[in-house]
């Protein structure tokens, strides 16, 4: 693998609008999510432009998010 180390811990993603979000993005708002509320979580992860569909998978639950 040609990947740095930093590359392979926060991979980065682009979402339909051209925003990009990394990992940081999505464990943040599983961290709103059990501290606060899934409406919390949503929007958090809207206002940084991550796609309703992955927001869905995300924040789902487990066994959905643990899918290919």
């Amino acid at each position: 693998m040609n990947a740095t180390l930093n590359e392979r811990r926060s991979p980065s993603h682009i979402g339909r609008a051209g925003v990009s979000y990394d990992a940081c993005t999505i464990a943040q708002a599983l961290t709103v999510q059990k501290t606060s509320n899934l409406l919390s979580a949503v929007e958090y992860l809207q206002a940084r432009g991550v796609d309703g569909t992955v927001i869905r998978r995300v924040l789902s639950g487990d066994a959905v998010r643990d899918l290919p």
